[in-house]
């Protein structure tokens, strides 16, 4: 794996639908990511919530790849760190891909890039919340965690 890319899913209005705001911000980040994908193959994955769908398919239309829903991206689902080590063992399921993109949420965000960073790269990195419409990227071969926003 060459990067790890983490989204924060889009704002949302009512019915947790992608508010314009929230589609303007994600077309945004997901023109700013395309730096950091260099070509290699890509896999996208979501929560099942439907921002996050919603968000995750405005990637999956910039970058022509499809998504993949998993519950465990979902924050409200079974506990953090099961899920975390979930998330992990996809990454590691998928040796001919080059970045990962997972849409998730908040919790999970403010959470997985420490979690990530001392699972699977023996190190700390130090992470914060991000706002709706922004990323982390971990690129494991350098040791980085960039804030994208």
């Amino acid at each position: 794996m060459e990067k790890l890319i983490l989204v924060r899913c889009g704002s949302h209005g009512n019915g947790y639908r992608l508010s314009e705001i929230g589609k303007r911000k994600m077309e945004m980040i997901t023109e700013k990511l395309g730096v950091f994908v260099n070509g290699h193959p890509i896999a996208i994955f979501c929560s099942p919530a439907r921002r996050a769908r919603e968000s995750a398919q405005i990637l999956s239309l910039f970058f022509k790849v499809d998504y993949e829903e998993h519950i465990f991206l979902r924050t409200d689902s079974a506990g953090l760190v099961e899920n975390f080590d979930k998330t992990i063992e996809l990454i590691s399921s998928r040796e001919n891909v080059g970045t990962f993109i997972a849409v998730t949420h908040n919790c999970f965000l403010s959470n997985f890039p420490e979690y990530f960073a001392w699972k699977s790269m023996k190190m700390k990195l130090h992470s914060k919340p991000v706002d709706n419409g922004q990323a982390w990227v971990i690129d494991p071969k350098e040791k980085t965690l960039i804030h994208v926003k």
